[in-house]
């Protein structure tokens, strides 16, 4: 499968609704606005003997698009709102039917207690995917192309590049680290395809404590992104683009996907408006 190909459908006009200036909420009991593409089952899964599984869950047969026989992402209700439960059984992206450019997304998120293999004994991961194009699988056989906001245990906020893109962010080198940190008064750093950097650590750790509620940001406009760990500015983006035949197309827009990997989780009041430019207290955080 070649992703940067049939990645490059939205460079050539993909339709998308515009999305309103007032808050537009995204979790609602029908999953209105999502679709469900679940990956490939771990063998320690109890499903039935018929439907493939892998040790390897990036190599195999996805169960594919709304497929979700174990409820991998199901809405509950928490004090009368729509709360989307992610039980992490099996990688998996809830996807956005729409595609997205220049908007301020805004959720909140918090751990559960549930972790699964083939991350049993490694911390608890998740993931908000943006600028996703392609197919559904052109990264480890389950998520798009994209962008990542890092929802990890210690890591949320960092950016990782998945399956094509690139972009340009101001980093320092850390003697501790062998990724570069984002620092908005840093030097100007490649990441992605072509050389670069496949990992940008936050610039600093802003997650509340486990079980705890906490709010993620994300800014997006033209070719630019700013990621938000509870109101403070851990990471930031400019120049995103792919690849394609050799000219590098400008990355501006793209579908939105929630992971499920291998650890229970909630999401609520995810959130999502359009904007005409990143405030300027953004950018100036950001180092813009």
């Amino acid at each position: 499968m070649d992703t940067i190909k049939e990645g490059i459908k939205w460079a050539a006009g993909l339709t998308h609704v515009p999305l309103k200036k007032e808050w537009t909420n995204l979790l609602d009991a029908d999953f209105t606005h999502w679709d469900k593409f679940i990956g490939v089952p771990h063998t320690s899964v109890s499903l039935p003997d018929d439907v493939p599984k892998s040790d390897d869950v990036r190599k195999g047969t996805p169960l594919g698009l709304n497929n979700d026989p174990l409820g991998v992402f199901t809405m509950i209700k928490e004090g009368g709102a729509d709360v989307l439960k992610i039980n992490g059984q099996i990688y998996g992206g809830l996807t956005s039917k729409q595609e997205y450019e220049n908007y301020h997304l805004k959720l909140e998120f918090r751990w559960g207690e549930k972790k699964w293999e083939p991350r049993l004994e490694r911390q608890r991961d998740n993931g908000l995917l943006y600028h996703c194009t392609g197919p559904h699988g052109g990264f480890w056989n389950v998520w798009m192309s994209s962008l990542e906001l890092q929802i990890q245990e210690r890591d949320m906020g960092d950016l990782f590049l998945l399956a094509g893109p690139s972009a340009w962010v101001r980093t320092t080198s850390e003697a501790d680290s062998k990724f570069p940190t984002f620092r908005p008064d840093g030097d100007r750093t490649k990441a992605g395809r072509d050389g670069g950097k496949g990992r940008i650590i936050r610039s600093s750790n802003e997650e509340m404590a486990h079980g705890e509620w906490n709010t993620i940001e994300l800014y997006t406009f033209g070719d630019r992104a700013v990621h938000l760990v509870n109101g403070k500015v851990v990471n930031a983006i400019d120049d995103a683009y792919l690849l394609v035949n050799g000219k590098e197309v400008p990355l501006v827009r793209g579908k939105i996907q929630l992971q499920s990997e291998a650890a229970d989780a909630f999401f609520r009041r995810v959130r999502i408006k359009s904007i005409d430019k990143i405030p300027a207290e953004i950018l100036k955080q950001a180092g813009f």
